[in-house]
């Protein structure tokens, strides 16, 4: 059975208390304990009682929850910033620094050689896992009137000569 309910009461800009849940062991322990604490503050709330602002310690045994402490203000959280670190405020050329920096990721590569070369994914892959060929192959297909067919011969030519020369580059 699928529960709706609001997470906050039409029309408040409000949002409900915050309830931690304490001893949460596995995946499957918190899915118990939310199948169990959902439906607890929806009776809570339909009652006309009001929620507060607490810990509270799964029982896995039990199946319950089970008020720990009581929390009345953020303060009651230890939330502080941490005095060590200093301010740190990135300029914009630094980012842009940073950014020329970050490599592509292999599934990104493998899709933007599909997508500009028009590449079947297998080609792409190739490129992708073994990076001097990918390289080798982006030089070529940069100039090259028909990208697959380099593609082709570089997988099928040029591999089987590096793998005859023990890897080592012909040119």
């Amino acid at each position: 059975m699928r529960r709706e309910c609001e997470r906050r009461p039409q029309g408040s800009k409000d949002l409900g208390k915050k309830i931690e849940i304490k001893n949460m062991n596995s995946f499957s322990a918190v899915r118990r304990a939310l199948e169990h604490e959902i439906p607890r503050q929806i009776e809570v709330l339909q009652k006309g009682a009001h929620l507060t602002q607490e810990t509270r310690r799964w029982d896995d045994a039990g199946g319950l929850t089970e008020t720990m402490r009581s929390k009345e203000m953020a303060h009651d959280y230890r939330y502080f910033p941490e005095p060590d670190l200093m301010p740190f405020a990135p300029t914009a050329e630094w980012l842009g620094e940073v950014k020329k920096r970050v490599v592509e990721l292999p599934l990104a590569k493998k899709q933007r050689l599909m997508r500009q070369y028009q590449l079947p994914a297998s080609d792409a892959q190739t490129f992708t896992w073994d990076r001097p060929l990918g390289d080798y192959f982006e030089k070529i297909a940069s100039r090259a009137q028909h990208p697959k067919a380099a593609a082709n011969w570089i997988i099928n030519n040029l591999r089987a000569k590096l793998a005859e020369s023990g890897g080592r580059w012909l040119m």
